[in-house]
């Protein structure tokens, strides 16, 4: 089980929807959603990584 984000709110507020992605090493990235989604999931896999999924 994760975590659902529904994203309506944040493109009827004039905003874009960003991905900020942390690494262990401390190292941190942020990717830019550019095409427009209803909503994103994120889950932890066995691994231990987390996938976030937006569709």
């Amino acid at each position: 089980m994760g975590s659902v984000f529904t994203l309506g709110s944040v493109y009827a507020a004039g905003r874009t929807v960003t991905v900020r992605c942390k690494y262990r090493s401390g190292a941190s990235a942020d990717i830019e959603v550019g095409a427009r989604v209803e909503q994103c999931s994120a889950r932890r896999e066995s691994s231990g990584n987390v996938a976030v999924t937006c569709q």
